[in-house]
């Protein structure tokens, strides 16, 4: 790859041109493209798309482990938004408003972190990208579904989710209601339907996983908890009970997803060529049950953190970088960690366990990585991080500034808020590294300096 060492010798974030930066990275000013992120002299080639996305994650300070991570979300985020719009297409064209509210929901952005965890679990356990999709994209369902209904005026009245507006508020109340149940059903739609390739043994278990998580005993039983718990001070017990159904369950359930599309699927396929077995039916393993046992546990410990950290950021984010609003939860008088422990104790409490969720899987023999990267991304984000809205040019309800051809989010145009500051002298957001890594992989490298001289007109 041709390096070029700038001439113009500013310093900047990453220490002078040619130098090592803080923090043990080679200085990475003009790595790739044409384009000194300091100074913006043209000199240089493009090299391949590899080599590109190594350099701008070393200019950009993401490191290896971070760069899995990311890549990992932006993969599962396409496939899963590809599985719902066929679905979604394959669907009547009437009535029209409830297959938009759904779509509208369904499409509007968000991180999908459970779909995630279906993908890594199943991976970890065998299963193909293609036997993972319609699991990933049920589970999607299910969780669109409980935001819709959560977000109405008879549970929390928000009015924002991901940025915008939420279904209710769009299309009322009636029209929100409705969309919710429809893609609750759709869920296991999905899940039963003739193009996923899974054993219909293994589709009955998986219905009925997901049945419990998102019922009386799960999702819906956590959220009839929270709403009886207001104007209360629930003691921690009570309070983990009520997140580990109303959150965890559903987590917990994603990587059991997983684990069932890779090791129930290979057990059934093996039965087919073994006549006890047929007889017999699938029985799980004394391995497939240690390994159930371990991702179980890690995720309802993985939810729990993802739930205190929520509480965390409930108090301590902004609602710009949110994407909901701030402090709903202070308002309605709920009892959360930050309540109970105090903000710096619920986020030790938080990174605690997702410490111990990264401890369950090194019980595992196969390859946990992404996992325990998300165990770790789930105490270290905001509610933008990894989100559908910065992928460059993918939706239409966007923020309303543009760079070029993009749109950006306002995690990225609010950010840093010191209208003095140097973009470089604070520790970049995932955020705003997510989206720049996005928009140089499809528009060129650019798109940093663009991205610079609009960050000096917009706070200096």
């Amino acid at each position: 790859m041709s390096v070029h060492a700038c001439t113009c010798n500013k310093a900047g974030t990453y220490g002078r041109h040619g130098q090592p930066a803080s923090g043990g990275l080679a200085a990475a000013p003009v790595l790739t493209g044409n384009d000194c992120m300091v100074c913006s002299q043209r000199k240089l080639k493009h090299p391949n798309s590899s080599q590109q996305l190594r350099a701008i994650g070393l200019a950009l300070r993401i490191s290896e482990h971070d760069m899995d991570l990311l890549e990992y979300f932006g993969k599962v985020q396409h496939r899963v938004d590809a599985c719902l719009k066929a679905r979604l297409a394959r669907l009547p064209a009437e009535p029209a408003e409830l297959k938009e509210a759904m779509e509208y929901a369904l499409l509007l952005g968000g991180k999908r972190a459970r779909p995630l965890l279906v993908y890594a679990s199943g991976r970890a356990c065998g299963a193909s990208w293609e036997d993972l999709d319609y699991v990933a994209a049920a589970i999607e369902c299910i969780h669109s579904y409980s935001l819709i209904h959560d977000d109405m005026p008879e549970m929390d009245n928000d009015m924002l989710r991901r940025g915008h507006p939420t279904v209710h508020a769009k299309y009322g109340a009636a029209a929100a209601l409705l969309a919710g149940d429809t893609l609750q059903a759709l869920a296991f739609d999905l899940l039963t339907d003739s193009n996923c390739r899974l054993a219909p043994d293994v589709k009955g278990r998986m219905c009925a996983c997901l049945a419990r998580a998102s019922g009386f005993e799960g999702m819906c039983g956590g959220q009839a908890i929270d709403l009886a718990s207001e104007h209360k001070k629930l003691p921690q017990d009570q309070l983990e009970k009520l997140h580990s159904l109303k959150t965890g369950a559903l987590i917990t359930c994603a990587v059991q997803l997983g684990f069932m599309a890779g090791r129930y699927q290979e057990a059934w396929e093996n039965r087919q060529s073994d006549a006890i077995a047929s007889a017999v039916g699938l029985v799980e393993s004394n391995h497939m049950n240690r390994e159930f046992e371990c991702l179980t546990e890690y995720g309802r410990k993985v939810g729990l953190a993802f739930q205190v950290w929520d509480d965390v950021l409930d108090v301590a984010g902004d609602t710009a970088v949110m994407g909901k609003n701030a402090g709903s939860d202070e308002s309605l008088e709920k009892s959360t960690y930050v309540t109970l422990m105090g903000l710096d104790a619920a986020r030790a409490y938080a990174k605690q366990l997702a410490d111990e969720a990264q401890a369950v899987l090194k019980k595992l023999s196969v390859d946990t990585d992404i996992l325990s990267q998300f165990a770790h991304f789930c105490v270290t984000r905001d509610h933008w991080s990894v989100c559908c809205q910065m992928t460059a040019g993918s939706s239409s309800h966007h923020s309303d500034a543009h760079l070029g051809s993009l749109l950006l989010p306002p995690a990225v145009r609010w950010w840093p808020r010191q209208s003095d500051a140097d973009w470089g002298s604070q520790s970049m957001p995932m955020t705003v590294r997510w989206w720049l890594r996005q928009s140089v992989n499809a528009h060129g490298s650019h798109m940093l300096t663009e991205y610079l001289h609009l960050h000096m007109h917009l706070h200096h």
